[in-house]
């Protein structure tokens, strides 16, 4: 029986919210749970991965009552490195769940190609549900396939 992919939760909270076309990024802050497998590490909003196999980030971008309300768009990611590419194989699956008004959760499967370090820089696109525009969370992915 084959075992199960690992999965990495992480929590966003949006700080300032800043639309496209601006200077800055949202500010934010991405927080991982406290059970998350020991091969899935965060650095401020820098995520490193030092898994052989696969395993799936998910982050959810909760709406508490008092917030203006904030629901995820997507990802894109860039390599960072010449020597690496981007895509369908190494994030070949990307799944968002915006039902309901409490959250939306976005999960992303990070396939390592156990060819080395590898670095992404990546978005997470947000949009505002009270004014429609869009913003973008900038952090960066580090596979060091290890284990």
């Amino acid at each position: 029986m084959p075992k199960p992919m690992l999965s990495a939760q992480f929590t966003i909270t949006i700080n300032t919210f800043r639309p496209l076309g601006g200077v800055f990024p949202i500010s934010a802050s991405i927080a991982p749970a406290p059970d998350n497998p020991k091969c899935v590490t965060i650095a401020g909003k820098n995520i490193k991965v030092c898994s052989k196999a696969a395993v799936q980030l998910v982050f959810d971008l909760p709406n508490p009552p008092s917030s203006p309300g904030y629901v995820l768009l997507g990802v894109a990611f860039a390599a960072n490195q010449a020597d690496v590419t981007v895509g369908m194989h190494t994030f070949p699956t990307i799944l968002i769940n915006r039902e309901g008004t409490n959250s939306s959760t976005m999960t992303v499967t990070d396939q390592p190609q156990d060819v080395g370090k590898q670095h992404y820089g990546y978005v997470i696109l947000i949009q505002s549900i009270a004014t429609g525009e869009i913003g973008m969370i900038d952090p960066d992915i580090t596979n060091t396939p290890e284990n």
